[in-house]
């Protein structure tokens, strides 16, 4: 990425010319020179405030830019009171140029954390410092990515989501580099985000080690190892609260994976406690037993068959037979019922998942919307005075749903 040019425009109270600078940047070594309090720090704070970095110099708007930007100045022995500012940074890479506009301080509520992006005369505007800014496609990180042709390093922190490992806010200190310690730590004003060894996997990035991708392979290889050892977990408590409600206890494997080995849960049984309630009873054993209780029970019916005579074991038959029909019919309604519910479940989850997606577009529209002036807050023409309501000044009642109730 190369900078072309940075500029400022200030509006004052009370006073029709408009203030600010203007400096341009060519290829190669630019050296900025001035007296003290001339505004060097000033050109590079600005800088860094469009590209979305001042966390690099410590902080938001007040800590990081002068007063003279959004509060006052003095001109010609007078204090003027800033009304309205905006910065512009242009930005090129090889193939692309982009005019980046962030408001300092706006007149009409224009939001502070929202970037305006010019390029080949189509203008698009990105949130920032905001949930989604680094991954939403209206996110400014996200599309100063894209700019920039770089990939970051990703790790999966689940199954089923991604986190990145890295930062713009990470790998800027590289690029942008202030003495504020010395020159013993180039990456002081870095933030973390939280990232493990933040600065160590920023220099392992830029040069390309190895040791950035063991890392991460490691952090998935851990991930793995964690939701097996869930998913062990979950399934040892499921199986073993179907036995206990059942009778049988689980013996041979522990709730902890670690515990287990290869031929404890080969020997693993579910058990019951006999009749008599001395020794545990193995399955198999106990289904061995249940088949012979069965044959015996089977034989005295069939003694007591034979003791019957034809008429009676007609009509049981017939008894029987009407009540298997009765039951088979309403077996078929039963399922009938569930193939119904079934599709309408189906039908719901399907739902959600649109409801899910919309919910997400408000939701950065409503980011977007936030920092988008509040056209409410403007009664009156700030020039002639006059009523910028049409429908206030026809007295017309309407009634807008604004994102967040559409919510």
């Amino acid at each position: 990425m190369e900078i072309k040019q940075i500029k400022v425009l200030i509006d004052v109270k009370h006073h029709a010319t408009r203030f600010g600078f203007c400096y341009g940047f060519s290829s190669g070594l630019n050296i900025i020179t001035g007296q003290n309090s001339s505004g060097k720090s000033t050109i590079v704070s600005c800088i860094y405030y469009c590209l979305g970095m001042e966390q690099l110099l410590g902080g938001n708007r007040s800590l990081v830019l002068d007063k003279s930007l959004f509060e006052e100045f003095e001109y010609d022995n007078n204090t003027l009171q800033v009304t309205n500012s905006y910065a512009e940074l242009i930005i090129k890479n090889e193939t692309r140029e982009a005019t980046l506009k962030r408001y300092i301080k706006s007149f009409n509520n224009e939001s502070c954390n929202k970037i305006i992006v010019i390029e080949n005369g189509s203008t698009s505007s990105y949130y920032l410092h905001s949930g989604g800014d680094h991954d939403r496609p209206e996110g400014f990180y996200n599309w100063l990515t894209l700019f920039l042709g770089i990939t970051l390093p990703t790790v999966h922190e689940d199954a089923l989501d991604q986190g990145k490992s890295l930062y713009l806010q990470n790998v800027f200190p590289c690029a942008l580099i202030e003495q504020t310690k010395g020159w013993s730590d180039f990456f002081a004003q870095m933030p973390n985000f939280g990232i493990k060894d933040a600065k160590q996997k920023l220099v392992e990035f830029l040069l390309q080690l190895e040791s950035l991708d063991n890392e991460i392979r490691k952090d998935i290889l851990l991930q793995r190892e964690k939701n097996i050892k869930d998913e062990w977990g979950m399934r040892y408590t499921k199986i073993s609260e179907r036995a206990t409600s059942q009778g049988f206890s689980l013996r041979g494997i522990y709730p902890d994976l670690i515990k287990n080995d290869l031929k404890g849960v080969s020997l693993s049984s579910l058990s019951v406690i006999s009749e008599e309630k001395r020794d545990w009873i193995d399955l198999k054993d106990y289904i061995s037993n249940l088949v012979g209780e069965r044959s015996d029970i089977l034989k005295k019916i069939k003694n007591e068959e034979n003791s019957n005579t034809p008429d009676n074991i007609k009509n049981s038959q017939l008894k029987l037979q009407s009540e298997i029909t009765l039951l088979n019919r309403q077996l078929r309604a039963i399922n009938n019922e569930k193939i119904k519910e079934q599709r309408k479940i189906d039908g719901y989850l399907e739902e959600i998942k649109k409801i899910d997606i919309e919910i997400e577009r408000l939701d950065s529209a409503i980011k977007l919307d936030r920092f988008m002036p509040d056209a409410e807050d403007l009664i009156l023409c700030p020039v002639c005075d006059h009523e910028l309501d049409v429908e206030s000044r026809l007295k017309i009642d309407s009634s807008k749903v604004s994102l967040k109730d559409s919510i």
